[in-house]
This record gives structure tokens, sequence and C-alpha cells, in this order.
């Protein structure tokens, strides 16, 4: 059994009706493998704001040379934080903790920081029963708001014609630039190292240029966003992290009985019943395309039930035996996953290989 299994990662399954006659999205998720991989001995990490300058006076110069708030960064650092933290949690790969204290010993405009001293990476690990201590050792934060004068309508399908009314947009963009490392604490190696740059941008409008201002999300609320972005982003790279799906399930033909009850048990979530409708219905149906919708569908429902050599099997099936189009790429999706898979027994230290 797959360790996605054992963890019971798909909780939900949502079936919406497309646009197209014949199918339904079933929407799902799986717990992925994170970007890179992370010895297994780091079970426990400790994460730290190693952004501070050498005092607080540099911390005022340089927040008066780039336009940030006073305290700005700090509480951006939290949000950062706080994203990394919420990826970190989709699995029991880690183990997080956070460092009160401020450290660092940052320069003015210094681009790449130096590495943490491993007396404090020590310290601070052992602090905290640490493995590795996850250190920001360089942030910086920015928010730039832009104006300009259009012709606006509150009509989106509006030609450029009849937008005669005069408004002014506001462009604000927030962007952060974190440099982070994780250091081991037994050794103080570097065991990861990573410049992020992230950016986002909202646009409002208004009658004056002043109100198109004052409409724009708050300044700081702006590079909380975007530096917790950072720390999702950042999570993803390191701790295994639960990914959506979407696959595309026929729900036709609705005259052939035993396919049709196969959908409806999978409307409800009974996927293991549509499976045992779908094999009658492939293995009895005098229609060809009736057997291979039903075996491509029966695919499907392997995948949501978290089997992917079943799910790999039906789909070839799907292709090779009933020419369903759709199943070849299909195959190579789940071919992927299965390799998704490895990856993630690999980090979580599992062993078992999926069947």
């Amino acid at each position: 059994m797959s360790f996605s299994k054992t963890l019971g990662i798909v909780s939900m399954v949502l079936l919406t009706t497309l646009f197209s006659c014949k199918t339904t999205n079933v929407q799902f998720e799986y717990l992925g493998p994170a970007a890179i991989n992370i010895s297994t001995n780091i079970k426990n990490i400790v994460v730290v704001d190693h952004s501070a300058p050498k005092d607080q006076i540099i911390d005022i110069i340089e927040g008066g040379l780039t336009g940030e708030g006073i305290g700005q960064d700090v509480e951006a650092v939290l949000n950062l934080i706080d994203g990394f933290k919420t990826i970190g949690q989709q699995s029991n790969r880690y183990s997080i903790s956070r460092e009160p204290k401020r450290h660092g010993k940052g320069k003015l405009l210094e681009n790449i920081p130096e590495p943490m001293d491993l007396s404090l990476i020590k310290s601070i690990g052992q602090k905290h029963n640490a493995d590795a201590v996850l250190a920001i050792d360089k942030f910086d934060s920015d928010f730039i708001v832009t104006t300009v004068k259009v012709d606006y309508s509150d009509d989106p399908d509006a030609s450029a014609e009849t937008k005669k009314q005069k408004a002014y947009e506001a462009t604000g963009v927030a962007s952060v630039f974190a440099y982070i490392r994780l250091y081991e604490t037994s050794s103080g190696n570097i065991l990861d190292e990573i410049k992020l740059k992230e950016n986002f941008s909202w646009n409002v409008y208004g009658e004056t240029a002043d109100a198109a201002i004052k409409a724009l999300i708050m300044k700081q609320a702006a590079v909380n966003d975007v530096s917790r972005r950072s720390g999702v982003t950042y999570g993803r790279r390191i701790a295994p992290n639960i990914i959506p799906v979407t696959r595309a399930m026929y729900k036709k033909p609705k005259d052939h009985e035993t396919f049709a009850r196969g959908v409806r048990k999978a409307q409800v979530g009974d996927w293991q019943g549509a499976i045992t409708d779908w094999k009658l219905a492939e293995s009895h149906a005098s229609d060809i395309k009736v057997r291979a919708r039903a075996a491509y569908n029966t695919a499907i429902a392997f995948e949501v039930l978290g089997d992917l050599k079943s799910a790999q099997k039906w789909a070839q099936k799907a292709h090779i035996e009933h020419g369903e189009k759709k199943a070849k790429s299909y195959y190579e999706q789940l071919t992927n996953r299965v390799i998704q898979e490895e990856q993630l027994n690999e980090q979580m230290g599992s062993t078992n290989s999926g069947d």
C-alpha cells in the first residue's frame, strides 16, 4: 500500500458537470512529493527570522531608502513562516517550530547574506530539539503604486468606443525577496539554499487618482499576502504537499443501464460500486463506445481510490482494446503519478511500492 493511501489523502471528491454533455469533472487531491529530497534524518525543523540588521538604526535607514514602513519586514517574515508551516503541516514529514527571537547580522542592501554562525545554529537547534534550522537569512519587501487615467465602464462587455467614462486606474505591485537556507543542526552544513522573488499586482478604479489609491489593498496587507505566498512556495520545495487533480469522467450514454448506474454510484462516492458496474459494462456492452468509456471511467475510479497500478491497467485496456483516444494521454498522467508516488515514498522513508 502506498503512503498516500495510508494517510487517506483522497478525502474529498467533487463532481461538476462540464459544458460538454458527455463528461463531468472529478476533482480530488493527493499527497505529492516535495520538489527536492531532504534526508529522512531531518524530522524536526525550527524556523528563524535571521534577516535582522545589526542594529535598529540601520533598519530605520534602510526603511527610509526603500519606502518601507517601520516593522514592515518583521511582520512580513512572520507571514512567510506561516505560509511555510501551512504546507509543512500537510504531511507528517516534519515537526515544525518557530524561534521567537529575531536574529541577524545583515548589511544594508546586501544581496547574498553571510551564513548563520555555527554556534547560533547549534544554540537555536538544540533549544528547540531540532535536526535542522530553517533560516530566512535575508528579506526585503516593497510596494509600488502607479496611477493612470483611462476610459472606463461598469459593463465588462463594453467596447472601447462605448467606454466614455473617465476614471483613474491604480495599480499596486507588492514584491518580496527572501534568501533562505536550511542548516543541519549538528554540523551547520547547508542542506538547501535558494533566493525567492515573488510579486503580485492589484488593480482598482476611482473617479480621482487619490480615490483609486485609497481603494487599493493596504500596503502591509499586500506585502503580507505576497510573503505568505513565498512561504508556500518554499514549503512545496522541501515538504510533501497536497496536489489538486481534475479528471473528465464520461457520464453518458444514459440509456445503457449498467453504465449509467455506475455513474450514479460515482456521483455519491461509491467508487467500488461504480467499478463493479463499469466492469460489467466493459465486458458485456455491444456498443464499442460504451465499452471504451466504461474502461476509461474504471481507470479514473481506481485513481480516486489511490490504486494507481489498476488505474494504469484500465487506461491501457481502454486505449489498446477499445480505441479510447483520451486514454493514451491519461495513461501518461498516471505514469507521472506513479513516479511521484515513488519519490514521495522515498521522502517519507517508506519502501512500499504502491501496489
